[in-house]
């Protein structure tokens, strides 16, 4: 028996996941156009990250071209889910430490030695926008390149509490009761 438990910090979502399902389930439904199912799978990610000559058959783009049966395609891919009750309470307590050790060891490294290093080098400043963007940026694996304002926005908090409290023991407390929350929830 594999215990269920959803951890905000361990899903992997999927980059464009909504237009994903939306694109499959709408054609299965008959709610969007197979042309527009394409697009969606195709052209739209590819001008949402900026992806030159990609995702679209035109004259001087590249030749990515995928070919698929549109009565057999399906997106088996995972997607994320929130605000499930954690059905396995044994397996939470379990991992609840994990997820403990890995903000206080993020706190440790951004807000405690990276943090302390750049403010004494170049001032808060510097030190408060350069953990920032490090936290954001170290977060992409796990939520995409869309979640980088909101791990910004997240990464410039804790380091508020870490200019105001003069110590890293406040952001890592913050993050790993928030990180817990999302397990909970």
């Amino acid at each position: 028996h594999v215990p269920q438990v959803v951890m905000y910090d361990l899903e992997i979502p999927l980059q464009f996941a909504g237009h994903r399902i939306k694109s499959h389930n709408g054609v299965a439904e008959k709610v969007i156009s197979l042309a527009e199912a394409v697009r969606r799978l195709s052209g739209l990610p590819a001008t949402n990250l900026g992806l030159d000559h990609r995702g679209f058959i035109k004259q001087g783009m590249f030749a990515d071209v995928v070919v698929f049966d549109p009565q057999t395609i399906a997106d088996l891919a995972a997607v994320r889910v929130r605000l499930q009750p954690v059905a396995d309470v044994a397996a939470l307590a379990w991992w609840s430490p994990v997820v403990v050790a890995v903000a206080v060891a993020e706190e440790a490294l951004l807000r405690g030695a990276l943090f302390g290093a750049l403010q004494e080098w170049r001032g808060p400043r510097a030190a408060l926008v350069v953990t920032s963007v490090a936290f954001a940026l170290m977060h992409i694996p796990l939520y995409g390149v869309g979640a980088v304002p909101l791990d910004l926005a997240v990464g410039l908090w804790l380091g508020g509490l870490r200019l105001l409290t003069g110590s890293w023991t406040a952001p890592a407390v913050a993050h790993a009761l928030a990180d817990l929350a999302g397990g909970w929830l």
